[in-house]
């Protein structure tokens, strides 16, 4: 090789490397312009997208007690911060939820502030605070927080309330059941009837009385209340007329406002019927005081039932040839399915003759075949149709007669009725002098005629917690002896009465829904009110009685149905509200409306249900913070 040929090879190298030089320069200028600007593009939005990211997770883990700045102090001790354990993004979505804007900006800088340089917050896609967006890459970072809606603050209560002092409308009925003289007794016979009443304020008394008086003139028939003779006249009568049944015999019917003479406390009305012709003389179904009033007891519940109901004191006069003699009814109601522990029946008479058989056939007049001197006992007590004591006077010390008899296995479910006759049978017997079935449940409660009934029950799961009022409606219906009453019920229903009013009855038979809850079971023992079990009762739904006596026989429209209804003294939690006054009005108000007009709450006890933290309560909403660069 030639000493030219070696100087020309390095030269060809020289050429090569600056070839390659250059392209190896312009690839590392163009990673040099294209590495910056990739760099320039991601790095700020990853920055942002991380500090949006740390800064809700700060208002999501920060606590609000956490925060040492006098505002927020100033909210917790004033308890506008109710949870400064819960974290500051937790309290900003309870001020949004309850448009409390200025308190939720106030909380987002006191965090945000010094953690993004520009930020904004948003709430459901409201924005609360920040600046506005002006370009650049955008960040953000979300969070969602349950239990929050906006409008409704973030906890809730529920409340029920109790009526644990009432006042309460209700009526009592004082019942005179069938009950009078003998025949041609009555000239001088009067039936006084005490009653006692607890009430505090007394709004109406009404006096019904049904009469069969012979004949005579009406206005010599004398009623009187506490002593005020009420003034029946002719005119006051509703109905006044001769019976279709028995000859010579006048039956009245009429309705008396005693309101203003009757008081708490005991009360006397003495039903005297005189100056008889003819006939003789008593009350007829239908015959009660009704007294509505105000009172402020609760329904108790007890499976034991104790009940004493007592008779009227019923005293006939022998005025010359018009002989004396008594007779009274009175009903034992029993519940279907109750079982009777006891029904004791204690009857006190006084002025009772001791008469042989003879003497007894010897006074009979009229149709009195079934007297005769193997059955003619002049002290008579039956219960339905059995008879369970006679007597000719072997009972009587003296004249008085006092004895107790226990009916226990003979009263059976539904309507029983006590007869009881002394000095007299029907039309066929009566005494001399005068005759005298004693009462005085004031004075002399435990020497008077009564009925004991005890009976044990089931407690219908109905009747806890009530409050027991007595309603009465009249009937009116048509005047016949074949009468249907229809009766929508909407309440708890514990019993009921059909209230009878008649001129006249013989044998009525009585069913609620076709099925038979009463038929008369002898002469003149129709009571006055005829008792109808819940059991029978439809309600919520409609009843329909069907009341069936004689042809002649005149069941009045004056009738009543009388039922005792048991209202809730309470009512349950209800709707969430986002405060507990609020929830508790709400339960008040539901109480009233369950009470209805008849009662009155004097103290209502609230009880309230904190429903705080309930994430599925409502909700959830978003909070979002944004950045940008």
């Amino acid at each position: 090789m030639s000493g030219s040929e070696c100087r020309r090879h390095p030269k060809k190298n020289g050429v090569f490397f600056t070839v390659d030089g250059m392209l190896g320069a312009a690839l590392i200028l163009l990673f040099l312009l294209l590495v910056p600007r990739a760099f320039v593009s991601e790095t700020p939005t990853a920055s942002a997208n991380y500090l949006a990211f740390d800064a809700v997770n700060v208002l999501a883990t920060l606590r609000v007690s956490e925060l040492n700045t006098s505002r927020v102090q100033g909210l917790i001790a004033s308890g506008i911060i109710t949870e400064p354990n819960q974290s500051v993004l937790e309290q900003i979505g309870e001020f949004w939820a309850v448009d409390d804007i200025d308190d939720a900006q106030n909380l987002s800088r006191t965090v945000l502030e010094g953690l993004l340089d520009p930020y904004s917050l948003f709430v459901d896609g409201e924005q609360i605070d920040g600046a506005t967006e002006d370009g650049g890459q955008l960040a953000a970072s979300r969070r969602m927080v349950s239990g929050i809606t906006k409008g409704r603050a973030r906890a809730g209560f529920n409340a029920r309330a109790i009526a644990s002092k009432i006042t309460k409308t209700t009526t009592d009925i004082f019942r005179a059941h069938p009950q009078g003289s003998a025949h041609e007794g009555g000239n001088g016979m009067d039936i006084t009837q005490k009653v006692y009443l607890n009430a505090t304020n007394i709004t109406k008394a009404t006096l019904y009385i049904s009469i069969k008086y012979g004949v005579s003139d009406l206005n010599s028939m004398k009623f009187t209340v506490n002593g005020v003779d009420l003034g029946i006249g002719h005119d006051d009568w509703l109905y006044d007329e001769s019976s279709n049944l028995t000859s010579a015999t006048q039956v009245a019917f009429t309705i008396v406002d005693v309101t203003d003479k009757i008081a708490a406390g005991t009360n006397i009305i003495v039903y005297s019927l005189k100056s008889q012709t003819s006939g003789h003389a008593r009350l007829n179904p239908g015959t009660r005081l009704e007294v509505t009033h105000s009172a402020s007891d609760f329904h108790e519940v007890s499976p034991t039932i104790n009940e004493r109901t007592y008779f009227n004191n019923i005293a006939s006069h022998e005025t010359g040839q018009k002989r004396s003699g008594v007779w009274a009814t009175m009903p034992i109601n029993v519940p279907p399915g109750a079982t009777v522990t006891n029904a004791t029946l204690h009857i006190r008479g006084t002025d009772i003759e001791s008469y042989t058989p003879a003497n007894v056939v010897s006074r009979g007049k009229g149709d009195c075949s079934t007297i005769n001197s193997s059955n003619a006992p002049n002290i008579r007590i039956y219960l339905n149709n059995a008879t369970v004591f006679t007597d000719n006077g072997s009972a009587l010390t003296g004249e008085v007669f006092d004895k107790s008899l226990d009916l226990t296995a003979l009263a059976s479910a539904n309507t029983n009725v006590v007869s009881v006759y002394l000095n007299m049978y029907a039309d066929c017997f009566w005494g001399d002098g005068d005759t005298i079935l004693y009462s005085d449940p004031i004075a002399n409660p435990g020497t008077s005629s009564y009925v004991d009934l005890t009976y044990t029950r089931t407690p219908l799961d109905e009747e806890y917690g009530k409050i027991d009022i007595v309603v009465t409606e009249r009937l009116n219906t048509t005047r016949s002896n074949s009468v249907t009453y229809v009766k929508t019920l909407n309440s708890t229903i514990l019993h009921s009465f059909i209230e009878l009013a008649t001129l006249e009855t013989v044998s009525l038979t009585a069913g609620v829904g076709g099925q038979q809850i009463f038929t008369t079971p002898r002469v003149y023992s129709t009571p006055g009110a005829l008792f109808v079990d819940n059991s029978y009762i439809t309600s919520p739904g409609t009843n329909t009685f069907t009341l069936q006596d004689c042809v002649g026989c005149s069941i009045l429209p004056e009738s009543s149905y009388t039922f005792e209804t048991l209202v809730p003294n309470q009512v349950g939690y209800g709707s969430t509200f986002d405060n507990e006054s609020d929830a508790m009005a709400d339960a008040t108000q539901r109480l009233i409306a369950v009470l209805g007009s008849a009662v009155n709450a004097v103290q209502i006890d609230n009880e309230t249900l904190s429903v705080g933290d309930v994430p599925s309560l409502w909700g959830p909403a978003m909070v979002e913070v944004r950045t940008w660069r």
